[in-house]
């Protein structure tokens, strides 16, 4: 579950697996091989399956890192599915691109993607990931080479997703404040995120039918991605509003400010953080399920790749928690490691949280009448079901 790498400053908010969600950072391709710019067709199998690598490791560093423990056939079929989603998603966010051509390129991306021989030359020069788009033929040849059950949930991802973008676009058109209610806030979380890790959990599926079901676990993998893409957005708040684009739910900052601009307004230091309270304990509604979730995967490799997914943002939120700073500069986690050592296991994970929620109720301000008392209740829920999931596993180790 994983979304494209930490996607900034977009309609599309990172495809958090963009994110994976936010601890994927993308890197520039500056160096097109030998086989750059030659047409798939006259491209040997072995030619076309390393120019795809080649991709992928310019394109990808923390997702391709996250997925590089899965074995040989599914590591493929996800490099090649969060490829195919991050040209959509290089198409949305270069700002060179008229909206009146965007538009139609992101509703039949999915029809795009079928043809073979298709590229996108169109990207302005300075677009990050453009040369992806270039030699998309070859990317498009792999993912023909696919099942028709894994191409039929690809197909249905972009077209969801492209809808998803270009329905964004068009009410940002009308107005920067598009996102004004709770019920607007998830509903683009949904198409930008949501839809990616439901996709992942169908192909995961598909490739090995004994982890959880996505269907029958649909509400709790949604929750895991509202969690992930509500960090993104809160962490992002200065850098997106920069651009003129503003996705913090009217609904909460309305309370605090008259515009949104305020927030970022030195002189309003109180009113911004309480405001990021409020979105905090709006992100932290969805871990509980992210956690029931967790709890059902049996697979080590893809517990560990959800679980790092989820503990860096919730670090992250820890770390930006009534931290005026966010509003100030771009801040970067700097316990990736230290987090990622402990993501083997649910037990690991529980203590991990239950620190972090400590770290937060520390931090939570009693003068924030608002949203006091909810962010320590939402933190004791937590804090409750690890210590019910430790005491259990305790019980378990003393039966043995």
């Amino acid at each position: 579950m994983a979304s494209p790498d930490k996607k900034k400053k977009r309609h599309s908010k990172r495809l958090s697996l963009h994110n994976l969600l936010n601890i994927v950072f993308p890197q520039k391709i500056n160096s097109p091989s030998p086989l750059s710019r030659i047409p798939a067709n006259y491209l040997t199998h072995e030619q076309k399956r390393e120019k795809c690598t080649e991709l992928f490791k310019l394109v990808s560093n923390s997702y391709r890192r996250m997925i590089s423990k899965l074995d040989t056939d599914m590591n493929i079929v996800m490099s090649i599915y969060y490829m195919l989603l991050r040209g959509m998603d290089t198409i949305e966010d270069d700002m060179t691109i008229p909206v009146e051509k965007k538009i139609p390129l992101l509703r039949n991306f999915h029809k795009l993607i079928q043809q073979r021989g298709w590229t996108f030359t169109k990207n302005g020069p300075n677009e990050k990931h453009r040369q992806l788009l270039v030699e998309f033929d070859v990317v498009i040849e792999e993912f023909l080479s696919f099942s028709p059950e894994i191409q039929d949930i690809f197909v249905d991802v972009a077209k969801d997703m492209g809808n998803g973008m270009a329905d964004y676009i068009l009410l940002q058109e009308k107005s920067k404040y598009h996102v004004i209610t709770i019920e607007d806030y998830d509903r683009y979380c949904f198409h930008v995120c949501s839809v990616f890790c439901l996709g992942f959990g169908r192909i995961m599926n598909t490739l090995n039918p004994e982890l959880p079901d996505t269907d029958e676990n649909y509400y709790l993998i949604k929750d895991v991605s509202f969690f992930i893409q509500k960090l993104d957005i809160i962490k992002d708040f200065r850098e997106d509003f920069l651009q003129n684009r503003v996705y913090w739910p009217r609904a909460i900052w309305g309370q605090y400010v008259n515009d949104v601009s305020e927030i970022l307004d030195p002189n309003k230091k109180e009113k911004a953080l309480n405001c990021l309270s409020a979105m905090t304990f709006n992100a932290l509604s969805h871990l509980i399920n992210s956690l029931e979730f967790l709890s059902k995967i049996d697979d080590p490799v893809v517990f560990e790749i959800i679980a790092l997914s989820i503990a860096v943002e919730f670090a992250y939120l820890t770390s930006i928690f009534r931290n005026h700073e966010v509003f100030i500069k771009h801040m970067t986690y700097q316990g990736i490691n230290e987090v990622k050592s402990q993501c083997k296991n649910l037990r690991d994970i529980c203590i991990l949280f239950k620190s972090n929620v400590k770290t937060i109720m520390k931090k939570n301000d009693i003068k924030d009448f608002r949203n006091y008392l909810k962010i320590n209740k939402s933190c004791k829920k937590i804090e409750q079901w690890c210590d019910r999931y430790l005491s259990k596993q305790q019980n378990q180790y003393v039966a043995v």
